[in-house]
């Protein structure tokens, strides 16, 4: 007669840590950066950005102010997440 034995492993996959909004509850990336440039010529560039990667960007602007050189939006991104140990799905 043959001895079967099944070994089972559990293995805990650990998500990454997103910023988490306390009060919206949603995650939420804010951040400031520096860039050298001028001010115009990052304007124009933030712009060219925003039209290329959104396909309705005037839904993405809040503020598009550019005597101010000032840019606000709230945009929306697909995360795509996988185990590295797995493949893609």
């Amino acid at each position: 007669m043959a001895d079967l034995r099944v070994i089972a492993a559990q293995t805990t996959i650990q998500a990454p840590q997103l910023p988490i909004d306390p009060d919206t509850k949603v995650i939420t990336y804010k951040e400031v950066v520096s860039q050298e440039g001028a001010s115009d010529q990052l304007f124009d560039r933030g712009i060219s950005w925003l039209r290329i990667f959104y396909l309705s960007p005037s839904s993405v602007f809040n503020v598009m102010d550019k005597d101010n050189r000032k840019l606000e939006g709230i945009g929306r991104l697909k995360i795509i997440w996988f185990d590295k140990r797995q493949r893609a799905p």
